[in-house]
Parts: C-alpha cells; sequence; structure tokens
C-alpha cells in the first residue's frame, strides 16, 4: 500500500482554509461582542489566512514577492491581535494602537533595504520581529486579567507560546527550514508539522478567545444579578453574602464596623401624591447621593423599598458621624425634578459603631441602627441618630466636630 507523500503547499493551504472559515464561526458567536474587539480578531483570521495562501501558491509568484507578502500579512495580523485584545480590555484606539501596527511593517522593509540579497537573514530578522510582536500580545493579555484568569485567557496564552515556540527554527535556520522545495517529499516532515501545529493553534486561540468573551459576560450577569435593578445598588442579597466578609476582615484587623440604616422621609406620601414613577426617582436620587458621599471601601446596598444600609469597614465614630451627616445634608439640599414636579426629599438616618469580636451578630448590630432610625423618625425625620454606644464615642472624641454633638442631629 503507498503512502501519500506529504505536500508542504496542500499543508499551507488547510491553514489558509481555516483561517478564513474562522471568519465565519467569530462572525456567528462573536458579533454580540462586537465592541470588544471581534472586528479585529476577524481581520486577523482573514490577514493569517492570505500569508498562507500565498505560502500555499508560491511556486505560481515570484518566491520573493510570495514570501515578502506572506510575512507583511502575518506582521498585520498580530498586530491586529494585540490591537483586539486591547479593545477586549475597554482601551479606546490610540497612539500605541498605531504604533503596534505601523512599527512591524516599517522594520520589515527597513530588513528588506538592508539584507536585499540575504533571504536566509531576512527570515531571521522576521521571526525575531514575529516573536516580538507575540510577546507584546501576552503583555496586552497580562494586563487584561487583572489577577483572574480565566480558560480561554489561558487557551489563548498558550496558543502564543505555541507560537512562540513554532518560530523558533524559523530563527535558528532562515530560509532552509522555512522555504520548501518541490523535490524534498517526506524531508518536509518538519515544516508540514510546523504547519499543522498553526492550524490547530488558529482553532484554539480563536476558541479560547470565545471563552475569554462569555466568561466576561457570565461574570457581568453575575454581579448584576447581584444589583438592585433600579438603583444599581448592590442587592439585599448581595448584602447578606457581603456581611460575614466584612465582620471577619474587621474581626482580623481588630477595627470597627459602622452601620448606617436610613429611611426616606414620608415616602408613600410621594408615591400616593406624584405617582410611582415619581417615587422611583426619589430612590434613585437616594442610590446617586449614596454613590457620592461614602468612602470607597465603603458598602451600600438597596436593603428594601425606600431602605438602605451602609457599612463602613475600618470606620471611627467620626467617620460614622461625619458619612451620615454628609448623606442626610446631601439629600435634604437638592430637589428631584419629575416631570414638572419639584419633590423635596429627606431622609431619617440611625447610626452605630461596633468592635468586631467572635461571636457577634449581625443581626445585634442591624437592631441597634434601626432602633436608631426609628427614634430618628419618631422625633421629627431628616436627622441623624447615633445609637448608645456610637455617641458614647463620638462625645468622647478629641476632634472639634465631637464636642458639638447631640444625640439628634437636624439637617436644613
Amino acid at each position: 500500500m503507498l503512502l501519500p507523500v506529504l505536500d508542504i503547499y496542500t499543508a499551507f493551504g488547510m491553514v489558509a482554509l481555516s483561517a478564513w472559515t474562522l471568519l465565519g464561526v467569530l462572525w456567528l458567536l462573536g458579533r454580540r461582542f462586537w465592541a470588544q474587539g471581534v472586528p479585529y480578531v476577524m481581520a486577523a483570521a482573514f490577514c493569517f489566512g492570505v500569508a498562507y495562501w500565498l505560502f500555499a501558491i508560491q511556486k505560481s509568484l515570484p518566491p520573493a514577492w510570495a514570501m515578502t507578502g506572506a510575512h507583511l500579512c502575518i506582521s498585520v495580523a498580530i498586530a491586529l491581535l494585540a490591537i483586539g485584545y486591547q479593545r477586549f480590555r475597554g482601551q479606546q484606539w490610540s497612539l500605541t494602537d498605531a504604533i503596534t501596527l505601523g512599527l512591524p511593517l516599517l522594520l520589515l522593509f527597513a530588513g528588506m533595504v538592508a539584507a536585499p540579497s540575504d533571504m536566509s537573514l531576512q527570515v531571521r530578522l522576521r521571526g525575531v520581529l514575529f516573536i516580538g510582536q507575540l510577546l507584546w500580545q501576552l503583555h496586552v493579555l497580562l494586563r487584561a486579567t487583572r489577577g483572574s484568569a480565566s480558560l480561554g485567557w489561558k487557551l489563548v496564552v498558550a496558543g502564543l507560546l505555541v507560537q512562540i515556540l513554532a518560530l523558533m527554527p524559523l530563527v535558528i535556520y532562515g530560509e532552509r527550514q522555512f522555504v520548501p522545495a518541490a523535490n524534498m517529499g517526506i524531508k518536509l516532515l518538519l515544516p508540514w508539522m510546523t504547519s499543522m501545529v498553526m492550524f490547530l493553534n488558529l482553532q484554539i486561540t480563536a476558541y479560547g478567545y470565545l471563552r475569554m468573551l462569555q466568561d466576561r459576560q457570565h461574570e457581568a450577569e453575575r454581579k448584576a444579578a447581584g444589583l438592585d435593578g433600579l438603583t444599581q445598588l448592590p442587592s439585599r442579597r448581595t448584602l447578606m453574602e457581603h456581611i460575614p466578609k466584612a465582620m471577619a476582615l474587621a474581626e482580623k484587623e481588630g477595627s470597627s464596623l459602622g452601620l448606617l440604616v436610613l429611611d426616606i422621609d414620608h415616602f408613600k406620601k410621594v408615591n400616593d401624591r406624584y405617582g410611582h414613577v415619581a417615587g422611583d426617582a426619589v430612590i434613585q436620587h437616594v442610590a446617586w447621593v449614596l454613590r457620592n458621599q461614602i468612602r470607597e471601601q465603603d458598602f451600600p446596598a438597596r436593603y428594601g423599598g425606600e431602605e438602605f444600609v451602609v457599612l463602613l469597614p475600618q470606620a471611627t465614630s467620626d467617620i460614622v458621624y461625619s458619612t451620615a451627616q454628609r448623606i442626610a445634608h446631601a439629600v435634604h439640599a437638592e430637589v428631584v425634578a419629575h416631570d414638572d414636579e419639584r419633590i423635596r426629599v429627606s431622609v431619617s438616618l440611625g447610626a452605630h459603631l461596633q468592635k468586631v469580636h467572635a461571636g457577634l451578630c449581625w443581626e445585634e448590630m442591624l437592631a441597634v441602627a434601626d432602633a436608631a432610625l426609628y427614634e430618628a423618625k419618631n422625633t421629627g425625620r431628616d436627622r441623624v441618630v447615633l445609637s448608645a454606644a456610637a455617641r458614647a464615642q463620638v462625645m468622647a472624641s478629641p476632634s472639634p466636630a465631637a464636642g458639638t454633638t447631640s444625640q439628634q442631629c437636624r439637617n436644613g
């Protein structure tokens, strides 16, 4: 039985066809992620296909033209992948992208001008350039993960490393390894296998990139599921998941945990007079104030209805008091515009500060802060009431604010 002769040109053609086939796959599965670099990755697949098609038909073209055109397409393809990964990171087009695309082309032309007749040297220089471009891709991918590498990211990185290893013989042997001869038959096993590696690598890279996109979408959906739909603050369920972590960290650090519970004053009257759409606008306004008046490490959440909760890690009496006052003042200071109506809003806040220790229950802290909130509502609303423990710490504080703090602090 006769075995088929390995044909390097057929191998190159298979890689070209696989690259072009990926265009359809990327379009079908990746078009919903269009703004995250998919057009650049599709363009890169097209350029890879053109490059390997030129390799496949090089017997029909002047060899120097075929090789130069193929290498230019490969350089552009690698650059487009790097730019696509930049879009995946969320970075807009910049001078860095222009350099990523233009500089390799200038270096390729410089190599042709410097050594126009030394094909082996040109091939080596191009191999070094391609490896440099791939290392830049790797740098972009490392920045894109920010410490949370997914399976898709690992596949793409593995593909990059395979490409770098596949290019090493090109750098070492130059034209002798890379340019096939028609009569070498089985001796072309190494370049034929290299093409097969590139064929498989294209599939792995495309699959890995699509997985990166899908993993990001799943993560976004997971986070969205933990947000309140109206306010985009963490939901009550997310707060309940966060509390044990915050308390464990506070206990480990030996720090205090602050807690604010706030309620929109006369919210039922707002709904009855202006309608539920206006009520939603009021809730969104209070959520906006919370996001803008707390520290970066604080954790606000919509607890339910018109009630909100804010956790303040590493808190002191002054931090709890000043944060509560800022929130109450900011809500009171602005009106909510709805249609032709201007709705005045205020909130009542209960504030508590607790040194976290083993055996402390979250429900205990919430009950104390809730009691302070109801005291604020029962004594006139639009004010901050500190719990007895928090009030004692504020009064004991040497800061100027503490000397003027009373149990009830009215705004306006």
